[in-house]
């Protein structure tokens, strides 16, 4: 479907923008391929679970170091500042040996961005870890088996979106939570206010500490924040706090939609996005990325792939509860591939730039990889189920048959 989009540079572009769809293409082709093996059945649910487990472990490293920082920064400490050094997108039109981490700065208090190069990378990161987490605190078999680790890790990383101040996080957060309270069950709602009410609590204690420490309130610059977008929205005029970049997304959106409507069904070609837009070369999320580069064609197939995964995992959950051919650990598998999947389409509709990256392809493989594992065990069951059916009536028909011969 993306190789459509290969029609207006090749009717209506110089031998650089073909050059360049083709790079990208094969880019995305590449990223595509390597999750699409998932398919292939060769990653099983006891390798999934070895691979949250080391994840989950990990991010309570990457997390306190974030906290670290916030001291670090201040005193001016090792590591409080990391040098990056990576051949990313802005080097088309930069040379750079590495670049420093940026965060902003509000009177002494530096946003949160640990190992990452900016904070809504950080808050991305967390949130990825909470699609994980979350489902757990729902179910009779947990891969992390302390329910007590389990609310450790969830807690660490709120705390962590927080030092973020991060629009990213506040409203990624919001959006898991629904998606996981829906999915629960009552008594996993009893749980899921608990831990929120335990979390609001710890991020109380800890504005407190971060308002004495650095002589600001977290809280107090969420709200300023986000009082000063609505107010931007409402007035029409001002640009919100210091740094706000809510505005920019919100532009490099409508760009995209202003391209798509010149090029409605194929759009202008894969990595085109800034050769046809005099403002940006690259948008800040994926969404105006996907319409612009592929058309109408392009983005309602890639969504397909994401609301079919969601569509079928519900499906399977729902039959089990009557066939009961799943156990408690794939069924917790099916969850946590439903809010990977919240997770990603949040990200990459929204607030990252991901489509073409492996930031998309690769989280993307883990519910594929349990989609396939559960599905191909369902239609194995729905085919012994159908095979013991028809035996049943065979063997009826038979006795019935000799009765009235009788």
């Amino acid at each position: 479907i993306t190789f459509l989009s290969l029609a207006k540079p090749l009717f209506d572009g110089s031998d650089g923008q073909i050059l360049q769809f083709f790079k990208t293409f094969l880019h995305l082709a590449y990223l595509m391929i390597f999750a699409l093996t998932a398919f292939t059945g060769v990653i099983e649910n006891k390798h999934i679970f070895k691979v949250l487990k080391i994840l989950l472990f990990l991010s309570i490293f990457v997390n306190l170091f974030a906290f670290y920082q916030l001291v670090a920064r201040v005193y001016d400490l090792p590591f409080s500042w990391i040098v990056l050094n990576s051949n990313n997108l802005h080097e088309r039109v930069t040379e750079s040996d590495g670049y420093e981490q940026f965060a902003l700065k509000y009177e002494n208090f530096y946003r949160g961005t640990s190992i990452f190069s900016e904070p809504s990378a950080l808050a991305s990161f967390n949130l990825m870890m909470l699609s994980f987490l979350l489902p757990q605190l729902d179910s009779n078999s947990k891969f992390l088996k302390s329910f007590k680790y389990i609310v450790f890790l969830v807690l660490l990383s709120v705390l962590t979106l927080f030092i973020t101040f991060s629009l990213t996080a506040l409203v990624g957060l919001a959006f898991l939570f629904v998606t996981t309270f829906f999915l629960g069950s009552r008594k996993f709602r009893i749980t899921f206010f608990k831990v929120i009410g335990v979390g609001t609590a710890l991020l109380l204690i800890a504005d407190f500490f971060t308002a004495d420490f650095v002589g600001i309130s977290v809280f107090e610059l969420f709200a300023d924040r986000v009082l000063g977008i609505i107010e931007a929205i409402v007035k029409g005029q001002g640009s919100g706090i210091s740094g706000e970049s809510f505005f920019l997304r919100v532009s490099t959106l409508f760009s995209g939609f202003d391209i798509f409507l010149d090029n409605h069904f194929f759009g202008v070609g894969l990595g085109l996005y800034g050769y046809n837009n005099s403002l940006y070369m690259f948008p800040d999320s994926g969404l105006p990325q996907i319409i612009a580069e592929t058309g109408l064609f392009g983005t309602i197939f890639f969504y397909l792939i994401i609301f079919t995964t969601v569509y079928l995992n519900l499906h399977l959950i729902k039959v089990n509860s009557k066939k009961h051919f799943l156990d408690n650990s794939e069924i917790l598998l099916l969850k946590i591939g439903i809010t990977t999947l919240a997770y990603l389409f949040f990200i990459v509709s929204f607030t990252g730039n991901i489509f073409i990256s492996s930031g998309l392809w690769l989280p993307i493989f883990i519910p594929f990889a349990i989609l396939y594992n559960t599905y191909f065990k369902y239609k194995k069951h729905k085919i012994i189920f159908t095979y013991r059916e028809q035996t049943i009536a065979s063997k009826f028909a038979t006795k019935l048959n000799h009765q009235l011969n009788n």
